[in-house]
């Protein structure tokens, strides 16, 4: 879950965790690399192909398909892993550059969740509908709402 309040009222939060009470859209594809994470990273398709999930954006005929739901029995993701990739709903990222809510969201060329400003380029990925819903410095966790 999402939040998780311990003795002193705060909450956590980790990549890849989604918001039970909001509603969720998965699909499940399997790893075509490896993968260490447990979690909150982009999963990529490319085009033609049903079963696959790339952790890199594929150069040709390569999208965006959604981020990773973070497993608790999984810190990484070997090539053949099946993962759960959320498509729709709210999940939370590591930000890779300041980020505010609101801001639209796109993914660099090393994979950090970062604010999407203008045109989808070779290295910066628009994440369609993506907004951050919660404002953090680099290296926080930040919300992404996925539509």
């Amino acid at each position: 879950m999402a939040f998780e309040a311990n003795d002193y009222g705060s909450s956590v939060a980790a990549p890849g965790l989604i918001f039970p009470d909001q509603p969720t859209s998965t699909v499940s594809r399997c790893m075509a690399e490896d993968k260490k994470a447990e979690g909150g990273f982009p999963v990529f398709a490319k085009k033609g192909e049903d079963v696959k999930g790339y952790a890199e954006k594929p150069a040709t005929d390569g999208y965006f398909l959604g981020i990773a739901q973070r497993i608790v029995t999984r810190d990484e993701y070997p090539t053949g892993t099946p993962v759960t990739v959320v498509t729709g709903g709210m999940i939370w990222v590591t930000a890779g550059a300041d980020v505010k809510s609101g801001d639209s969201v796109g993914i660099d060329a090393s994979g950090n969740f970062v604010p999407f400003e203008g045109e989808a380029t070779g290295s910066l990925t628009e994440v369609k509908g993506g907004k951050f819903m919660s404002t953090a410095p680099s290296g926080s966790y930040a919300i992404v709402a996925l539509k």
